[in-house]
């Protein structure tokens, strides 16, 4: 039994280790990755560079401007002279000619359409005075035609007699051998004219 728990322990032992230099490790990276992220107070920048080691080199920013140990602090100004200015670049190609003419083309554009308006203007007037006269002589016919209209009720009653009065004809007498005679019936009697 206790050959078990020697082995169970030192199985203990070895994942607390490897979970122990984990933990150290995220807590070192974490460490590392804080101050990089800070923004610098003030009028100055302050850094720190590692010295030694694998991470040599390796550089943060330090917003209180202190520094660890194996570290060179560094610091140096967040607005610095400005520079003299550089010397003038050279000339560009030229681009390539636009479309001359643009301005005149449309303003003969715009007149031609203006003159075929007009000229559509025009004969547009003289239609609608056509039209003025032509309703002016269609006025004038009015009493022609109300009077045509009495003439026309007289006129139907007068065929209508005048069939009653055919009605009343007729032929007596013998026909010669030979000759044939054909009379045509009648009309129907018209209707009645209604003026409209």
């Amino acid at each position: 039994m206790e050959g078990g728990l020697e082995q169970v322990s030192a199985w203990l032992g070895r994942k607390l280790i490897v979970v122990a230099v984990a933990a150290a490790a995220i807590l070192l990276l974490a460490w590392a990755a804080a101050p990089a992220t800070s923004v610098a107070g003030g009028k100055k920048v302050h850094a720190c560079v590692v010295k030694r080691g694998p991470h040599k080199g390796a550089m943060r920013f330090a917003g209180a401007g202190k520094c660890h140990k194996g570290e060179k602090k560094l610091t140096w100004n967040k607005k610095g002279k400005p520079g003299k200015p550089g010397a003038a670049g050279t000339a560009g190609e030229r681009g390539p000619q636009g479309p001359s003419g643009v301005t005149d083309d449309l303003l003969a554009t715009i007149a031609a359409q203006q003159a075929t308006i007009d000229a559509l203007t025009s004969q547009l007037n003289g239609v609608t005075a056509q039209l003025a006269a032509l309703t002016s002589q269609l006025n004038g016919l009015s009493p022609q035609v109300a009077a045509l209209c009495g003439q026309m009720t007289a006129v139907t009653s007068q065929s209508n007699a005048l069939r009653t009065v055919m009605s009343g004809i007729a032929l007596t007498g013998l026909i010669p051998a030979g000759l044939g005679l054909d009379i045509p019936g009648l009309p129907g009697a018209l209707a009645p004219f209604t003026c409209p």
